[in-house]
């Protein structure tokens, strides 16, 4: 599978683009912004590119199932600059006792990741919920949730996503993993890695 080169970033009239991350989608997907406006309130230059250093964004990636239908994948991603767990081990530990708690939720999977030189931890889950309260239509949705800190930025950086169609996360999870192996958090991402996102490891 072929991915393509994409960024998330906030515009000002002072400073221009401001980035927060790139990464890697496939390349039949696409990705657009969200109803919400994004929030930089500090950003800093670092290697000839401003970078958000404390904020958040949305957006929302349009992937394409096995019958060729698009399915959105909603995205959060908030950046700071300090530091909220000792290491990313903690943090899962935390998310899965988080999630074990709830009912509603079922872990599916956890563990740690690689993103670039950074080591992150992820966990996967699905929250089965009712729309308009109690009497409502059963229906379920599959999260993600990934940190990583950056040094170089002197980042914590969170990634959230989910869908209403709980098979797009669930049944793509090669996928998805190597989407938050990609991102690029103090650089751009060079013309090689389009070619060798694919191989990285899960």
């Amino acid at each position: 599978m072929r991915f393509k080169n994409v960024f998330l970033g906030a515009g000002s009239m002072l400073h221009g683009t401001t980035v927060y991350i790139y990464f890697m989608i496939p390349e039949k997907w696409n990705i657009v912004p969200s109803y919400i406006d994004p929030e930089a309130p500090l950003s800093r230059v670092i290697n000839d590119e401003r970078w958000v250093i404390v904020g958040n964004t949305s957006a929302v990636i349009v992937a394409e199932d096995k019958n060729k239908i698009k399915r959105p994948i909603r995205l959060q991603l908030k950046v700071d600059d300090r530091k909220h767990f000792s290491d990313v081990d903690e943090w899962l530990l935390q998310k899965k006792r988080e999630i074990r708690k709830k009912p509603r939720c079922s872990l599916k999977e956890a563990g740690r990741i690689r993103i670039r030189e950074h080591e992150g931890a992820y966990s996967i889950w699905v929250e089965n919920k009712k729309r308009f309260g109690v009497i409502g239509q059963q229906y379920s949705d599959a999260n993600v949730a990934c940190i990583f800190r950056c040094e170089l930025t002197n980042r914590e950086l969170t990634v959230k996503l989910r869908s209403e169609y709980p098979d797009m996360i669930l049944l793509n999870k090669p996928t998805i993993k190597r989407i938050l192996g990609s991102i690029a958090c103090h650089e751009r991402i060079r013309k090689e890695d389009e070619i060798t996102v694919g191989e990285f490891p899960l």
